[in-house]
Parts: structure tokens; C-alpha cells; sequence
């Protein structure tokens, strides 16, 4: 081999590896933020909604954590409910994002144009249910802005104002645990949307994107739980604990904080059991990530894993068993789908070749120099 063939060797080497170092790795959320093993399948997260006095307008994310912030005499009103279907919009057309299970913005009955479902701010609160390590793709539509934090970390925001766009993120959960998250949402004027959705795997991280990459499907009630240690917002109620019993203590307002102590989820919950029905379609399953019924032809079962169901369609639609993907021979189930629409699941066995071709390489050079 020459000496001008083997840099050409490596130039390439050079190549492979610059495509893959291109695509940043996915953020890590390190078991240590977890509160614990998954436990028993979510019911929902617990919000807050506040509408902004006339004459006041919410134009940045600090706009809205100011809100949220004020006193209830100085707002327009204020909304304490349970979010089970994270697609909320303000009933207009513009407003409609990629799912069909909208629910009415808070303030916006379902069908009234603009007028109303404005200059809100809304906080999420809550634990993510996750039941099988690995890693998945995270995605937030919204109009206007709003930030995503999982276990203290942000994983997605837009601060300002915007028309209706998504972003997503690769995230990896170390472990199977609660994690608890914040999703902070405001809405200025006119169409209002606010959407969260995952995909299994590796997907193609967006930001301010017409369009969601194909593969989503809403989060499901199952992977959301209230807050269960945080006295301003705690357990299924969603409602601050009151002095005379200040403490969170498993979802509970209780006066003493060493009760409830020493427990723990003892097996780490029903990882592996069957779920409760969902809302529209087909069963929810404990799993990866579970997903809320069957999607176009197929459906999750337990044991997590990811095909396309019979007759479905050809983006990843959820069905479970004991194949993982169907997109990669012996996939595993243990991970919430493949690595899909990235380099990352090719990265070892081109670093493997790279690595051989820079030995071959670097003998070639020795043998002409001698």
C-alpha cells in the first residue's frame, strides 16, 4: 500500500468518524434523580393553569414563571386539574397539532375560536414512569413557548413566542425508576397548542420544525404520575398541603415527615404486567415505555419490544412480545426500540473496520519504509 493510499485509508476513517461524532449523543438521566422503582401505571400528572389580568401580555417563558408565581388576586383566574392526555389546544384550526386527542387549552371550551385559551401559563408537574431503561426520542409541540426539565435537567425549550412547532431530543434513562419532570407552557395570543409525544429509539432531533418525524405517538396516561414528595403540589389531589399538615409524604399532606419513611417499591413495581385499558384502542402494557393502545395495526403487549402490527402501518406502530424491533433482527426488548434514523446503530462496527484499516495502514507504511 503507498503512502498516498493509506492517508486516502485514513482520510476516509476520518470521514466515518466525523458522521457519526456529528450527531450528539443522547442527554443521560442518571438513576440518581429517580424517587424510586416505577411502581403501579400512572393516572396522570397534576397541572396548574393561571390566565393573565387584562392588559397584561405573556411574551417569554419568565413572563409565564412570573405568573405562576403572583398571588390568585392578581391574576384572571387559576386551573388545578389532572393532565391523563398531554394534547391540550385552544379549539381552532390553526391550533391542531399531529394527534387527534385534543383536549380544551384551560380557559377555552372545546370549539371557541381565539377569544379565550389566551394569555395563559401552565405548569405540569409530576412523575415519568419508566419501567425499562434505554434510550427513546422525546418530542414537544407547542404555541407559544414553553421548557421541559426531567430530573432537574432541561431537556427541551423555546422561550419566545412562535406559531405551532416541535422540537425533539434523544434522551437515555440509566434506570428504571419515577423521575420527576416540570413542563412549564405559556400562550400569548390567538392559536394555542401544547402536545408531548415519544418514539422508540434513536429519531431525528428537530427544533422548530413544521413537521414531527414519523414514528410518535402521544405519552401515555400510564407513564404519568402526580408529584409524590412536593408539598406545593401533592398526590392525585394536585393541592398544596396546608400548615397543619406540611409534609408530602407519598403523595400524602401528613404532619410528621418521618411517616411513610423506609419503605420503598419492593420489586420495582409491575414491570412486565398488564396494564389498564386506554383511552381509545387496545390494551396499555408495562414495559419500555407504554404506549396507550394499539396504534395502525398494532399494539404493546408485556414484555416491551417494538414490530410493525399485521396490516399497520410501515412507521413504527407498538406491538409487543419477545421479538424487540422488527426493524433489527433480535432486537431487545429490554430498551424501548433500536437505534432508528441514525448512525449511532452502526457506530461499532465501523469503528471496528476503522480501527482495522488504520492497522493495515500503519503496516503497509512500516513494510515500505523498511
Amino acid at each position: 500500500m503507498s503512502t498516498r493510499r493509506a492517508i486516502s485509508v485514513l482520510s476516509t476513517i476520518g470521514v466515518l468518524s466525523w458522521c457519526c461524532a456529528a450527531e450528539a449523543a443522547p442527554l443521560v438521566i442518571p438513576s440518581e434523580a429517580s424517587e424510586g422503582g416505577p411502581g403501579a401505571a400512572g393516572t396522570g400528572a397534576c397541572a396548574l393553569a393561571r390566565k393573565a389580568s387584562d392588559g397584561n401580555w405573556i411574551s417569554e417563558l419568565n413572563d409565564a414563571l412570573l405568573l405562576l408565581g403572583k398571588p390568585l388576586d392578581q391574576t384572571a383566574g387559576e386551573r388545578v386539574f389532572t393532565v391523563t392526555t398531554p394534547d391540550y389546544t385552544n379549539g381552532t384550526i390553526d391550533s391542531l397539532g399531529d394527534f387527534i386527542k385534543n383536549v380544551p387549552m384551560p380557559f377555552s371550551p372545546s370549539g371557541t375560536p381565539f377569544g379565550d385559551g389566551q394569555r395563559i401559563a401552565m405548569r405540569w408537574k409530576g412523575l415519568l414512569r419508566i419501567t425499562n431503561p434505554g434510550t427513546s426520542t422525546l418530542a414537544i409541540r407547542s404555541d407559544d413557548g414553553f421548557r421541559l426539565k426531567i430530573g432537574g435537567e432541561v431537556v427541551l425549550e423555546h422561550v419566545g413566542v412562535q406559531t405551532s412547532k416541535v422540537a425533539s431530543r434523544q434522551i437515555t434513562f440509566d434506570a428504571p425508576g419515577r423521575y420527576p419532570f416540570e413542563l412549564v407552557y405559556f400562550e400569548n395570543l390567538t392559536d394555542a397548542v401544547i402536545e408531548w409525544s415519544a418514539a422508540p429509539g434513536l429519531r431525528p432531533e428537530v427544533y422548530e420544525s413544521e413537521t414531527l418525524p414519523s414514528g410518535f405517538v402521544l405519552l401515555p396516561t400510564a407513564m404519568l404520575l402526580p408529584p409524590m414528595s412536593d408539598p406545593a403540589t401533592c398526590g392525585p389531589s394536585c393541592l398544596p398541603c396546608e400548615p397543619e399538615a406540611p409534609f408530602c409524604i407519598d403523595g400524602e399532606c401528613v404532619d410528621d415527615p418521618s411517616i411513610g419513611m423506609g419503605g420503598g417499591d419492593a420489586g420495582g413495581g409491575d414491570v412486565g404486567g398488564s396494564g389498564g385499558a386506554s383511552s381509545e384502542g387496545g390494551a396499555t402494557s408495562v414495559g419500555g415505555f407504554d404506549q396507550g393502545g394499539a396504534g395502525a395495526g398494532g399494539e404493546l403487549a408485556a414484555g416491551g419490544g417494538w414490530q410493525n402490527g399485521s396490516g399497520g402501518s410501515p412507521v413504527v406502530t407498538p406491538e409487543g412480545g419477545s421479538g424487540g424491533s422488527a426493524d433489527a433482527d433480535g432486537g431487545d426488548p429490554s430498551l424501548w426500540g433500536s437505534s432508528v434514523g441514525s448512525c449511532t446503530a452502526s457506530a461499532t462496527s465501523d469503528a471496528n473496520l476503522g480501527l482495522g484499516l488504520v492497522a493495515l495502514a500503519l503496516i503497509a507504511l512500516g513494510r515500505r519504509r523498511q
